[in-house]
């Protein structure tokens, strides 16, 4: 169980030590390693990529809120 909740952490911190996030391209690549893994029986490893796509989306959803870049240093009436 320890080793399944690092691999989750170490899965979560590799999209927190990026600069941005990856495009939606990166899906397809994220579908194909969570397959291989599973197919695999590597709980290790379907552990990680759980935490990869946890992190992602958690941060997608939250940057879907920032104000757009066009409206970035003008007065917006609220």
């Amino acid at each position: 169980m320890g080793r399944i909740g690092l691999a989750f952490l170490v899965g979560h911190c590799c999209i927190h030590a990026l600069a941005r996030l990856p495009d939606a391209s990166y899906v397809v690549v994220l579908l194909i390693a969570a397959t291989l893994a599973a197919a695999l029986r590597s709980r290790v490893l379907v552990a990680l990529v759980c935490g990869i796509a946890w992190a992602w989306g958690n941060a997608a959803v939250r940057l879907a809120d920032d104000l757009p870049t066009v409206l970035e240093g003008r007065d917006v009436l609220v």
